[in-house]
């Protein structure tokens, strides 16, 4: 606040608009689609198949957005003194094409780290899934029959 004033408690916002907005459509998709399919393919009990559906959809999540992870992370980073220019999206891609030495090389620089993401995750989804339908399993209402009876 003192350097940059409110704008800077929304830098990098964009880029995490363009990172969230279609991952987290995948990422229920995914899980919907391993929830139905594990226990016909594989055979796995309730508690497995959430585990291994949360897993599954935040590694793919997460291997497709963490490119704009990273140029998030890089806007977020910037000095406060950086031109508009060098803030957008185009200008935080030159910047990392012209520091990996080309756009290939620049397309490595942005997965730099994946592997790190990948290996978390995986067991942060599966478990979160799991806790969320263990807690849901136990707050819910008792039906309607068991109340009466």
């Amino acid at each position: 606040m003192r350097s940059e004033g409110p704008r800077g408690l929304y830098r990098g916002s964009l880029l995490t608009l363009l990172r969230d907005s279609p991952t987290m459509g995948l990422y229920f998709l995914l899980y919907e689609a391993c929830e139905c399919e594990l226990p016909r393919l594989a055979g796995t009990g309730e508690a497995t198949t959430t585990f291994w559906a949360g897993g599954i959809c935040g590694t793919i999540t997460w291997a497709l957005a963490y490119p704009f992870d990273t140029l998030k992370t890089r806007a977020q980073t910037m000095p406060a003194a950086a031109p508009d220019a060098e803030r957008t999206v185009g200008g935080i891609w030159r910047q990392i094409v012209a520091e990996a030495g080309g756009v290939q090389r620049g397309v490595v620089l942005v997965y730099r780290g994946l592997a790190t993401c990948l290996l978390r995750a995986f067991p942060v989804n599966a478990v979160t899934f799991l806790a969320y339908k263990r807690s849901m399993a136990y707050t819910r209402a008792p039906a309607s029959s068991e109340r009466a009876a």
